[in-house]
């Protein structure tokens, strides 16, 4: 990656140093013909002086010490200057750059060395607009030094600097340097125009169209921070959240002073990106700016707040304390504005309107808000191990929202999907469990996915919970509660309706078949798994040692009535929801 951003700057150097060797092979100075030359000002002769008095011969030495240190001098210089040349010619860049930095220091006003240094910096992609200021400053007529502090200009996005620069060439220029003035100046003209066009484009809310237009003004405005800033919000709109970080932290390191692209990048490193650890260096940044600022010391805080909770929320639910995580990051019973999610929220709320694009985000579910999803992801855990299927489910959605694939909140989800009996549902969340990265090979999403195909078989099979009246995660004490209501309302020897005997004690049977499986453990287990114990063809019979009898061996449809229920029934195997899940297990 270094190379190829490097390349185009090596062959850039490579241009000026033929440039130099073709324009003065003999002295290296980029200078018009009609300009002096170093070596011109050096042998013209000094205006003779007239003096009464004889010559000394103490001031002649001194004259000629002079003279021979100031030949000396530019030598030195030649030699440096013609070094620096061989080293820019063979692509050594920064080599170059110290060998010009040696002849200015010799000679601060040496316009052929400052023009070479700011080709040199540019080609370095660093600021070369002081060297050039000189240049034209010491040498009006060099004429392309306008060029060159025109591109700056432009680079910088000072389109009418620019402007100005190449009005004062055009002044000067004469040859085939027309040429390459009127390709820069037709870039400029596109560049201003792409511009414009991107300012109409946010306004109007055409955020594609204005990323096309502020990309083309960016490639000649490369140095401007405006048409970065700009195009990061159409490309936030767009819900791309690390290209809209990427630019303002770009436009941050293009204009420092400019605190609001720094405080930007930070809050969309923190609150949509989730990457705290950039968060944190980029309001550093901003803080190494100004110590002082409110608002950088504000985020600042905030992160390490927000770091610390969730440290801690991560501890309890390593250590199972799931009610805690909820009380610390859902708030207490009643006070949500306690909990560090709506706290969160209620930030990340306040960043999307501060930015002005709030309507672009409330419309478009693809926009990630990874620490609201990170947050969620972790109170979705906790409720699902505290066995309550419809904040698993509400948590769990907010999850995938920012975190679509994310295998364990599948998983939760459709769990808490079953344990509601919507076995549909159920089966679409582990189907996409398994489509999710390491889903096909986690063994948690194939057994979910064939206990599914065994309840879909089964549907068509009795429903013991329905006969009884009872959800699937009853207790067996709401099971045997349930079981007597039934027994007292259609005891034949109780009932007080209009059906027959033989279909009041049909109706009995029915409710005795269903409390011997449910308050049987092992039964009740064959069955949530989708086997259901009295069909012959499942596997197991559930009555065996009772002739077959659905009542047992005396026929009474009473007996589990008066014998107080029975069974004895068991209770979940490790189901995080409670007694209805069977061999369903949460694995950590």
């Amino acid at each position: 990656m270094k190379t190829r951003l490097l390349l185009p700057l090596l062959l850039s150097a490579l241009l000026v140093a033929h440039e130099i060797r073709a324009e003065a092979p003999d002295q290296d100075i980029l200078l018009q013909e009609d300009s002096p030359s170093d070596k011109e000002v050096d042998e013209a002769p000094l205006p003779e002086v007239s003096s009464n008095k004889e010559s000394d011969p103490l001031s002649e030495e001194g004259q000629s010490t002079e003279e021979d240190q100031s030949q000396s001098d530019e030598q030195t210089k030649q030699s440096l200057l013609k070094e620096a040349d061989n080293h820019l010619a063979s692509a050594d860049v920064s080599g170059a750059l110290a060998l010009y930095n040696e002849v200015i220091s010799l000679d601060p006003t040496h316009v052929p060395a400052l023009y070479k240094r700011a080709i040199a910096r540019l080609a370095l992609g660093r600021s070369a607009l002081e060297d050039l200021n000189q240049v034209i400053s010491l040498e009006p007529s060099f004429t392309k030094a306008y060029l060159q502090r025109a591109k700056v200009h432009a680079r910088n996005g000072a389109w009418e600097k620019s402007r100005e620069d190449i009005t004062l060439f055009q002044d000067h220029s004469s040859g085939s340097l027309a040429q390459e003035e009127s390709v820069f100046l037709e870039e400029l003209t596109e560049a201003e125009e792409a511009m414009r066009r991107g300012r109409k484009a946010i306004e109007e809310a055409q955020w594609a169209r204005a990323i096309e237009a502020l990309t083309l003004a960016q490639k000649t405005a490369s140095e401007s921070a405006a048409p970065r800033a700009m195009r990061a919000r159409a490309h936030l709109a767009l819900g791309d959240v690390d290209s809209a970080v990427g630019d303002f932290s770009r436009a941050a390191s293009l204009d420092p002073s400019t605190i609001s692209y720094q405080l930007s990048a930070a809050s969309l490193s923190l609150y949509l990106q989730y990457s705290p650890g950039l968060a944190l260096a980029r309001v550093k940044q901003c803080l190494h700016s100004d110590p002082e600022h409110k608002e950088c010391k504000a985020l600042f805080r905030r992160i390490k707040r927000i770091d610390k909770d969730l440290k801690a929320a991560e501890a309890d639910a390593s250590s199972k304390r799931w009610a805690q995580v909820t009380r610390k990051l859902v708030g207490p019973a009643g006070k949500p504005e306690e909990g560090l999610y709506s706290q969160v929220q209620d930030a990340t709320n306040s960043l999307i309107q501060d930015l002005g694009i709030q309507n672009s985000f409330s419309s478009d579910p693809k926009i990630p808000r990874r620490l609201e999803g990170t947050l969620a992801s972790t109170i979705c855990t906790a409720y699902a191990n505290l066995k309550l299927p419809e904040k698993t489910l509400k948590w769990c959605a907010i999850t995938l929202d920012s975190f679509p694939e994310d295998l364990d909140a599948l998983i939760y989800q459709g769990d808490a999907h079953l344990l509601k009996e919507n076995v549909e549902e159920a089966e679409s969340s582990f189907k996409k469990a398994s489509q999710a990265p390491g889903g096909s090979q986690d063994r948690r999403v194939q057994e979910r996915l064939n206990r599914v195909a065994r309840l879909i078989r089964a549907s068509s099979r009795k429903d013991y919970y329905k006969v009884l009246g009872v959800s699937r995660d009853a207790s067996p004490r709401e099971i045997k509660k349930a079981f007597r209501k039934l027994a007292q309302q259609w005891h034949p020897d109780k009932y007080r309706g209009d059906l027959s005997k033989e279909e009041v004690e049909k109706k009995m049977a029915s409710i005795n078949e269903a409390y011997a499986v449910l308050s049987d453990e092992k039964q009740r287990e064959m069955f949530d798994a989708g086997q259901d114990p009295n069909d012959p063809t499942g596997g197991a019979s559930g009555f065996s040692g009772h002739g077959g009898h659905p009542f047992g061996g005396d026929g009474d449809p009473m007996r589990f009535f008066f014998q107080g229920g029975g069974g004895g029934g068991g209770g979940g195997g490790g189901f995080p929801f409670g007694a209805g899940g069977g061999n369903f297990k949460f694995q950590f």
